[in-house]
């Protein structure tokens, strides 16, 4: 069998001049391996649905990327039945990037005479799910659901970087306050009945807590236990300012009380 190298974007054009070649090996393998959240096997062997094809190229996109065979059985061991779904493979591949906003490639290659239509798929970008016309598929075994608000919120949270976890270079153990680590540790022990934790070092201490790891001292431990000095050098902006008043009058509060150091320094206090 030759394979024959098919090139297909909007207007006749290679999309990114990138060209697809499937070798008999590889469709040999492609056939071979379970279907799983990386392939799809559609029969299509008179044709298929468009709208179902697109919702199956969003779900597969956001489950990593991956291929859609059409024109072979999806039960092992696999037969190539052929295809005569999207007579105009470019048609449908510069339909479906309208629709998706993505780029997709589909192949056209003669499996012992059979015609069969690979739909490429890369891997969304991190935080970035695919959709089609405002909703986020995903498939569930054999059907395709919209994402729930749940899933939505773990992918987009994959770009969201966690503040408090980044490590401040220019901060030590110096820059903490030991009473205030020790007070920690005891509040840790009693919760978690374990009081072995009262005796750890400081250093072991954090890094336990996930506070410091082998590049330094985080944010979050600056926060908790930071000393007035080094908050004032390190994050000027992590203040808390206590005030009260008796009426909602304008003017000066009847009292006000600026906090300046790690939060486990004055937590009783506020």
């Amino acid at each position: 069998m030759q394979t024959r190298e098919r090139v297909f974007g909007t207007g006749g054009c290679a999309v990114g001049g990138f060209s697809l070649k499937t070798s008999d090996s590889e469709f040999a393998a492609l056939l071979s391996a379970p279907e799983s959240s990386r392939v799809e096997f559609k029969t299509a062997e008179r044709n298929y649905d468009f709208e179902k094809l697109v919702k199956y190229v969003v779900a597969i996109a956001n489950e990593g990327g991956g291929q859609i065979v059409l024109g072979a059985s999806d039960k092992r061991p696999r037969r190539v039945l052929g295809t005569e779904a999207f007579a105009e493979p470019g048609k449908t591949q510069a339909g479906i990037i309208e629709r998706v906003g993505r780029r997709v490639e589909i192949e056209e290659l003669s499996h012992n005479g059979s015609r069969v239509l690979i739909v490429h798929l890369p891997a969304r970008d991190r935080g970035a799910p695919w959709c089609d016309r405002g909703t986020y598929w995903k498939r569930n075994g054999e059907s395709l659901l919209p994402m729930r608000d749940e899933d939505l919120r773990v992918i987009h949270s994959e770009i969201e970087e966690d503040f408090s976890a980044q490590v401040v270079s220019d901060a030590d153990l110096a820059d903490l306050d030991l009473a205030a680590i020790q007070e920690f540790a005891k509040r840790w022990s009693r919760r978690e009945s374990k009081p072995q934790i009262e005796s750890w070092l400081p250093a072991d201490l954090l890094r336990n807590a996930e506070l410091a790891n082998d590049s330094g001292i985080t944010r979050a431990a600056l926060v908790l236990f930071g000393t007035r000095a080094a908050m004032g050098r390190l994050l000027p902006q992590a203040e808390l300012v206590f005030e009260y008043r008796s009426s909602e009058r304008a003017g000066p509060a009847q009292d006000r009380v600026e906090f300046r150091e790690g939060f486990m320094q004055y937590s009783d206090l506020l």
